[in-house]
């Protein structure tokens, strides 16, 4: 009898998977246009990590990549799985996937999903993203045991598959890519046929060069996503267009890789026999013997700050308490005009109204209890003006260890004003209108997640306010400096660090300090060490022999250079290379470690993308 069911159930299986490969291939060769195309098989590999051995561990990566394996095995066509949880996640085992598992396994009509969440870090020296195994080093000098972006690349280049998607969910996973930009294209059929014929090799990143919360946004919106979806096909475009719409902490990228042709795309296949989408419509049926109508219901979000702590009501209904600088996110909310109050321990009441767009996020900000906008910068109060003089700009070898773009050199600098602290959150606003950062709640905090370009906009913007002299021409990513105007701009790589070695008025020790006044990291900056993972008011630690703030830590402050080699000759007002695809920043971060938050640190960055670890401060001419 045990051997006529287990015959039974060998029947049973091989029939079942023969209908879902007929069901499949019958599908892709109608939206191929094509009888004889061959969709191959489509394989997943999904890699999770928790329990570093060496780093920080992680409270949800594993429990994230567990939910989207749940969904695409219930309701995609996937032919085999191949998943790393926490142990297995080796550096070794990762490249033996690469460079034997799949290659063995896929063939040249196979697709290929890749889903990461762990932990992944930045080489700012140069500009190379790593994905960190379970058994990776902490020491940036060997980058013992790390996965690099640059490696995956190859890897993924030459594999055989005609498609391949990878789904990346770990800090500065945007490096992986060749960024996508433009308009979405008409996803069609015409679309779907092109996208099948050709290879495609395509990432989505939960960020750019930037990190990422443990408790992903992107991890939760891709499995909502690919649950809600009722559509026979999902291309990789698709799958970004909608999710980033829900993700505010970090700035989600779309792009390719080598070896991706014009047209082509990742397409999922939803199962025929796939659990129904949540459903989002309400019915009213009525009696059989009139037609049915049905009631359809859209849905949004709202995203709801605020500067002191309430108890939040959305028409009327209490939601619960808000704490002051934190973001609360109002899922399901019904398409129209919403009434909120935010009830005060004080008494008072602030109300407001929100315009909800269905599958859109709309931001609510209450602001009572908000501290006025900080003062706008002047020459006599909020800006120090900085002697000109030489110095000895970069490090020795001693001190920068293998950043060897910090070659010592001499540069003189002429006289100029720069502002005490990075330009805080309160000023931005009141003058371009927005405030982009993810750190809100303190008009005093530094404002972040600002692109170079934003930067220098607000310097022009400010300047007018000011009825100072515009001194940058823009055009597009066009711009151009005007030196000898009045109005506000960014510092150059040489007056930042001559500014944070403390100019003239620095003694030799503070001049030739590692950080920017003094030796002593924790009593100058907010970096990794002291900061609880967050940006600080400005002003908060010592000064430096100028009276400048924060100039090493909190956030990295972009400076009109593009990045380049130092030069080796003595230079005199020197304002960086003369074209390049990178700007400089310099100070380090509240999420660096004490080798970046040294003055002659050189931080590069995509002038395009901010992140929350980049802000800027002000000078101008006397």
């Amino acid at each position: 009898m045990k051997t006529l069911w287990s015959f039974i159930f060998l029947v049973y299986l091989i029939f079942a998977v023969s209908a879902q490969d007929r069901g499949l291939a019958v599908v892709a060769r109608e939206v191929a246009g094509s009888p004889n195309f061959d969709v191959g098989k489509q394989y997943a590999v999904i890699i999770g990590i928790d329990q570093y051995q060496n780093w920080t561990p992680l409270k949800a990566a594993v429990s994230e990549a567990r939910d989207v394996k749940r969904v695409l095995a219930g309701n995609y066509y996937i032919d085999e799985f191949i998943e790393l949880y926490d142990k297995d996640a080796t550096a070794a085992n990762l490249r033996r996937l690469f460079s034997q598992t799949l290659p063995a396994k896929l063939g040249v009509h196979d697709s290929l999903l890749l889903f990461y969440a762990g932990h992944g870090y930045l080489d700012s020296a140069s500009n190379t993203g790593y994905w960190i195994p379970v058994d990776g080093g902490t020491d940036p000098e060997n980058q013992d045991r790390w996965f690099a972006n640059s490696q995956l690349r190859g890897y993924l280049s030459a594999i055989k598959a005609q498609r391949v998607l990878v789904l990346a969910d770990s800090c500065f996973s945007g490096d992986l890519l060749n960024t996508q930009r433009g308009p979405m294209p008409v996803v069609d059929t015409a679309y779907y046929r092109t996208a099948l014929q050709y290879s495609a090799r395509q990432v989505l990143s939960s960020g750019a060069s930037q990190t990422v919360p443990d408790q992903s946004e992107f991890g939760r919106e891709l499995v909502s996503y690919l649950e809600r979806n009722s559509e026979p096909l999902v291309d990789a475009l698709s799958i970004f267009d909608h999710i980033r719409k829900g993700i505010t902490q970090t700035l989600p990228l779309f792009g390719t890789l080598p070896g991706n042709e014009a047209g082509a795309s990742f397409v999922l296949f939803r199962r025929t026999n796939a659990q129904p989408p949540q459903a989002t419509l309400e019915t009213a049926t009525a009696p059989s013997a009139t037609p049915t109508m049905t009631i359809t219901r859209a849905f949004g979000s709202l995203l709801v700050s605020a500067a002191a702590a309430g108890t939040l009501y959305l028409d009327g209904k209490l939601m619960g308490d808000l704490t002051a600088g934190e973001n609360a996110k109002l899922d399901s909310v019904e398409v129209g005009d919403r009434s909120l109050e935010l009830h005060y321990a004080d008494g008072q009441v602030e109300q407001k109204s929100a315009a909800v767009k269905q599958g859109q996020v709309m931001n609510v900000s209450f602001t009572y209890g908000k501290a006025p906008p900080a003062a706008l910068p002047a020459k006599t109060s909020d800006m120090v003006l900085v002697k000109g003089g030489s110095f000895t700009m970069g490090s020795p070898s001693s001190e920068r260890g293998r950043y060897n773009n910090e070659v010592q050199h001499q540069v003189s600098v002429s006289d100029f004003y720069i502002g005490k602290y990075d330009v805080p959150q309160g000023l931005y606003e009141s003058v371009m209108g927005t405030n982009p950062s993810h750190f809100k709640g303190d008009s005093n905090r530094p404002v972040e997640t600002v692109s170079w370009y934003d930067a220098v906009a607000f310097c022009n913007k400010l300047s007018d306010r000011d009825d100072l002299q515009k001194v940058y021409t823009i055009a597009g990513t066009n711009v151009s400096c005007d030196w000898s105007a009045t109005g506000y701009r960014l510092p150059t790589e040489a007056e930042w660090e001559y500014a944070a070695r403390g100019g003239p008025a620095a003694t030799s020790p503070a001049r030739n300090a590692i950080y920017a006044g003094s030796n002593n990291l924790d009593q100058m900056a907010w970096y990794s060490g002291n900061s609880g993972g967050r940006t600080h008011p400005i002003g908060q630690k010592a000064p430096n022999a100028l009276g400048l703030y924060d100039m090493s830590g909190n956030v990295w402050q972009w400076c009109w250079d593009w990045y380049g080699n130092f030069s080796t000759t003595a230079q005199t007002n020197p304002s960086g290379a003369s074209f390049g695809d990178r700007r400089v920043s310099r100070g380090g971060s509240w999420f660096r470690d004490a080798q970046y938050q040294r003055s002659a640190m050189r931080g590069v960055h995509d002038p395009q993308y901010g992140d929350s670890g980049v802000g800027f401060r002000l000078v101008c001419r006397p």
